[in-house]
């Protein structure tokens, strides 16, 4: 089952601020992509690491990044970005294995995109 795509206007509904609770935002980009700019109420946890952060505890994985992951099962929404799609699409493989799918929502156009968005 694929996962569900999000427009730049449905994303940027999404990480404003009556959304925070619904949905967790994960920059999937490198540290120092994430650094050099991201969307404010993103947290960063890149692909090559996903696999391993997805195995730890809860616990370990909040001390690690600094959030808490919804349950696959959760109400609360994943949602995922990167730069321009193509780790995010590495992202939704992985997560969809781990059973991310009903609560998994993808930002292709990614960073790239948003970032001429809110500049403008």
């Amino acid at each position: 089952m694929p996962v569900q795509s999000i427009t730049a206007s449905e994303f940027s509904d999404i990480v404003s601020v009556d959304s925070i609770g619904k949905y967790v935002v994960i920059d999937v980009r490198t540290p120092e992509e994430f650094a050099e700019g991201n969307v404010e109420s993103s947290h960063n946890l890149p692909v090559a690491e996903l696999a391993d952060a997805l195995a730890k505890s809860e616990d370990e994985f909040k001390d690690t990044y600094g959030f808490n992951l919804p349950a696959p099962n959760s109400t609360t929404m994943l949602v995922v970005y990167c730069r321009s799609g193509n780790r995010v699409r590495r992202a939704e493989g992985i997560l969809a294995q781990a059973g991310y799918i009903d609560n998994l929502l993808a930002y292709y156009p990614g960073w790239l995109e948003y970032s001429t968005i809110v500049a403008s």
